[in-house]
């Protein structure tokens, strides 16, 4: 018989009990959150309490208590309700509102909770005027984090509406995903993995590691003000090397460090929102994801902030598939004694400069949220109006020394956005003490004032969230794909290691989350989030397949018919590397976006690129094949000319092998889609180990399946479904086809790495077909995909070019 009231039985993450331990050791304060919104307007009371309970029934998460009493773990319990009508104050009649609300605030804090009984989470609308109102949010973090409180807000907002129209309360949201698939995920990881991570990271430090680096005492604030033009000088070099704002930040953090302790080997503590991008709709699930991790910064070797910073975001990169483990875990894969800590500096980034949504005409803005940590100094970085804001939380017997370094991580700021990112100054600078010429004078205060909250502060994360509604959704499924918490607006794609998976994946997303379907290739001309933002409110236009993705340049126009997959995104780092001269464009595949039925030959496909071809203009061009695209331009050749613009050259990398199908496969579509999907994301599986593949292919098995069946993943499976029926119309076009000889200046480029059996490579039999024998070129990469990534498009690139050079000369 099911328990009464008990919904769901969860395990603790190790982040949980760690907090639990320290909630049941009397240390409740930190883990105590409470953000506190100013709104303006006439609120509707009993819409918002409607509002409330209907948010808190919404998420498992705020319905969670925890039990450890006479059990050997402890359990956190999902209950099936709880009470949780808000609180409703009045204060109108005081004599002065706000400060009998800062009281009220201030006690309701110190209530705290207990952690047994649910909800660990309540609200207040305290009344101060007619059209003046606080709402007190108040949560323990055992049970959501600070990410969380955009969500929740975002929710609220759209209730408190649904309640003041009397419609079904959350009938506007999607279902609320899970806490309990976080833990499953967390359960799932490769800890020997992490293990192994942290220790390679971490060696060496733990003779460093201090004896007294937990917080004590009373807590005081240090606060500065970074002009905005260093702010803007920032952004530029975070630009210019491809990195992100917040890893600039963390590099000013590591100088402050290293000079303070004349050393150039540093560590410190990061706030990251642990919220995996492998997991659906990580962001919006309500829980505890964040964690803290340590940044060992070895500056040694990095003379330039550029490469410092280079080398910090690869880093980033890196350390992301291992920030599940709890601190206890890390310090004792690093060999740190019980009792001694990594580091006595936690930094917790905040970029988002974002106003809040408003809700059915309120004006909902931040007025103040607790910030703090167990130890001795927690350094925030937070926007404000004209710049950045720096704070410092530290003990109050530490002053002197967190004003110290409060001083050096300024000046490294403001030397990072004066002084050349190229130039080697990092070495001198940690012995000096000089001050940098011209740089903008700062101020500073001591006192309480609040955090910003709706920032990475606010809710643990590691890098910038900046913006809101689509903008909010772009960056995180932007993030999410690239495995990247620090991606900024600007940041390319392309440049940040984008592939064309990836593509598909982000325009699922987009076409999931802002109900907007738009062709991959919008991606190669607005590479970057704020780019495509614009892209979202322009008319859809499947109309023709070329796609320009270069077309200045003095050298004649280079036609590329990409892979099987039919898609041209993953041609971007090709592009860009044969440089500013080449104009380049793409031959995108028919149906790829569901507007008509794929073309199922390659003569047909050919037909229809070469009318294209014609369309853009009337000089000479060359063309070039990737493995299936092979077959496709080379049947092109002819039919270019016969509609009068010469093809001077045909390149083909690594030409499809022609094998000819004897019949079609059998089973019906959907038992072949489901085939043939799971053989597709073979690829995806190279260089992962059998634990890892068999999740991925249950993952992806269940995924396919619900594509069939039309569930709750059937927007995604459109997209998938498209994709995957031009490719399947696609390899039939290839199996049926029969070249004849063409007559054309021809190069053969292959990748060696490829194992296609035999003593014969069976690519070559293209070079019976083509008078003159064309040349054989071998280019480094596995497949044509990996030839063209931005790993290898460079070494590509230039074998192309010296090729083209040749090939254009008169013979």
């Amino acid at each position: 018989m099911a328990a009464p009231n008990v919904e769901d039985l969860v395990p603790l993450t190790p982040m949980q009990q760690l907090m639990l331990l320290h909630a049941l050791a009397g240390g409740d304060d930190g883990l105590v959150n409470q953000v506190v919104y100013d709104v303006g307007g006439p609120v509707d009371g009993s819409a918002f309490a409607l509002a409330w309970t209907a948010l808190v029934a919404r998420h498992a998460a705020l319905r969670t208590g925890f039990l450890w009493e006479d059990l050997e773990r402890p359990v956190q319990v999902v209950r099936t309700a709880v009470d949780a009508q808000p609180a409703r104050v009045d204060l109108t009649t005081e004599q002065d509102p706000d400060a009998a609300a800062d009281a009220w605030v201030q006690q309701d804090r110190a209530a705290g909770f207990d952690p047994r009984r649910p909800p660990l989470v309540r609200a207040a609308l305290v009344h101060l005027a007619a059209d003046r109102h606080r709402l007190v949010c108040t949560v323990h973090h055992l049970v959501a984090d600070r990410w969380s409180y955009d969500v929740l807000i975002s929710e609220l907002g759209v209730l408190y509406g649904a309640a003041r129209a009397g419609s079904a309360a959350g009938a506007d949201l999607p279902a609320a995903p899970r806490f309990r698939d976080y833990v499953a995920w967390m359960q799932a990881r490769d800890q020997d993995g992490a293990v192994a991570y942290w220790r390679e990271s971490l060696d060496g430090v733990a003779a460093e590691a201090g004896a007294n680096r937990t917080s004590t005492g009373p807590r005081a604030t240090q606060e500065r003000t970074v002009d905005a033009r260093v702010l803007d000088s920032l952004r530029e070099r975070a630009r210019a090397t491809r990195t992100s704002l917040g890893v600039w930040m963390q590099l000013a953090l590591a100088l402050g460090l290293a000079r303070r302790m004349g050393r150039e080997d540093v560590v410190f503590g990061l706030t990251v929102s642990g919220r995996p991008p492998q997991l659906p709709d990580a962001e919006r699930t309500v829980g505890s994801f964040v964690n803290n991790v340590p940044v060992r910064v070895r500056l040694h070797g990095l003379e330039t902030p550029a490469a410092a910073a280079q080398w910090l975001h690869a880093e980033q990169v890196r350390r992301q598939r291992h920030e599940h483990l709890a601190p206890p875990a890390i310090a004792a894969a690093a060999g740190i004694p019980a009792g001694r800590a990594l580091y006595d500096v936690l930094c917790v980034l905040n970029l988002d400069d974002a106003a809040l949504p408003r809700w059915s005409g309120l004006d909902i803005r931040i007025h103040s949220a607790t910030l703090d940590a167990a130890v001795p100094f927690l350094f925030a970085v937070g926007r404000a109006e004209n710049g950045l804001t720096l704070r410092l939380l530290h003990d109050q017997a530490r002053e002197d020394e967190a004003a110290r370094l409060l001083t050096d991580v300024e000046d490294a700021l403001a030397r990072l956005a004066a002084l050349d990112p190229g130039s080697a100054w990092i070495r001198d600078w940690i012995a000096s003490v000089a001050a940098v010429p011209g740089t903008p004078a700062t101020s500073a205060t001591v006192g309480g004032a609040p955090a910003s909250p709706g920032n990475a502060a606010s809710r643990g994360d590691g890098g910038a969230t900046e913006g809101r509604g689509a903008e909010t959704v772009l960056l995180a499924l932007w993030r999410e794909v690239l495995g990247d918490p620090t991606v900024g607006l600007d940041d390319d794609f392309f440049a940040l290691g984008g592939t064309s998976l990836q593509a598909a994946h982000l325009f699922a997303g987009i076409e999931r989350r802002l109900g907007r379907t738009l062709p991959l290739s919008t991606l190669l001309r607005s590479g970057s989030v704020r780019a495509l933002l614009r892209e979202l409110d322009q008319p859809v236009s499947h109309a023709s397949p070329v796609v320009r993705l270069r077309s200045g340049g003095t050298l004649a126009p280079l036609y590329v018919v990409p892979g099987i997959g039919g898609h041209v995104v993953g041609l971007a780092a090709l592009a860009r590397a044969l440089g500013a001269d080449q104009p380049f464009y793409g031959l995108e595949s028919r149906g790829l976006h569901g507007e008509r039925a794929p073309l199922e030959s390659i003569e047909a496909i050919a037909e229809d690129f070469a009318t294209e071809v014609a369309a853009t203009g009337d000089g000479p061009v060359d063309l070039l094949g990737l493995c299936w695209g092979a077959a496709v331009a080379f049947e092109m050749t002819e039919r270019v000319r016969a509609r009068g613009r010469p093809v001077r050259t045909l390149a083909l990398l690594d030409p499809a092998v022609l094998l000819r199908a004897e019949e079609e496969e059998p089973g019906t579509p959907d038992g072949s889609f489901l085939k043939r999907r799971l053989e597709l994301y073979w690829d995806e599986l190279k260089g992962s180990d059998w634990r890892g593949r068999g999740r991925f292919l249950v993952d992806k098995a269940r995924r396919a399946a619900s594509a069939v069946r039309g569930d709750a993943q059937a927007q995604e499976s459109r997209l998938e479904r498209d994709r995957y029926r031009v490719r399947e119309a696609n390899r039939r076009a290839v199996t049926r086809y029969d070249p004849q000889p063409l007559s054309v200046r021809a190069c053969i480029f292959l990748t060696p790495e490829r194992d296609l059996g035999g003593e014969v490579d069976p690519r070559l039999e293209w070079r019976t077909l083509i008078d003159p024998e064309p040349p054989v070129v071998h280019v480094p990469g596995s497949n044509s995909g990996d030839a063209i990534s931005a790993a290898h498009a460079a070494s590509f690139a230039s074998a192309l070019r010296a090729w083209l050079r040749e090939a254009r000369q008169p013979r």
